[in-house]
């Protein structure tokens, strides 16, 4: 699975994610780019003039390509996207819930899959009245060409397995390459 490019996995989750996230690629030493989603809903009652609730939902996804992933910078890179996220953001009434996701893509992964899997965050704000905020993770080996996710990152495993399978259909057949 060597004949992965993480660039063209990379291109292809940028991608996949611009359909529905606002994309910002930064210039920072871990963080390739950053998707952020938000949603807002209101209910009202016979008109538009009795507002009974509002709901905020907000997600901040940061791309990361790593040469090789061990536990301690998969710590790192997790404890840096939770604080970063969370410091650009206010829990207000109405607020539901702002998730923070890190999707990795490394070389090599030095950690037993069963790690990434415990990886864990989670805060409520004001004892879940204005709402709460988990961590979502999703970690890709290029080496062998499989994803591993935490239970609340399963959520991007149709993304990714599906980027996954079509940089893998453009790599050219080993026995037709000249």
């Amino acid at each position: 699975m060597d004949d992965i490019d993480s660039k063209d996995i990379y291109e292809g989750l940028i991608s996949s994610f611009s359909h529905y996230y606002d994309i910002e690629e930064l210039c920072d030493a871990d963080f390739r780019a950053k998707a952020v989603f938000s949603s807002h809903g209101s209910q009202y009652f016979v008109s538009r003039n009795i507002k009974t609730g509002e709901v905020f939902s907000h997600e901040t996804v940061y791309f990361v390509i790593e040469p090789l992933l061990s536990k301690e910078r998969l710590s790192q890179l997790c404890d840096k996207a939770w604080d970063k996220a969370l410091g650009e953001f206010t829990p207000f009434p109405g607020h539901r819930s702002s998730d923070v996701a890190l999707i990795l893509i490394a070389d090599r992964v030095e950690l037993p899959a069963n790690e990434i899997r415990k990886k864990k965050r989670f805060k409520s704000y004001s004892l879940m009245f204005r709402g709460s905020s988990r961590l979502c993770l999703a970690v890709i080996d290029r080496s062998t060409g499989e994803a591993f996710f935490n239970r609340p990152g399963e959520r991007y495993k149709s993304p990714v397995q599906n980027v996954l399978d079509r940089v893998k259909s453009a790599i050219p057949e080993a026995g037709n390459r000249s």
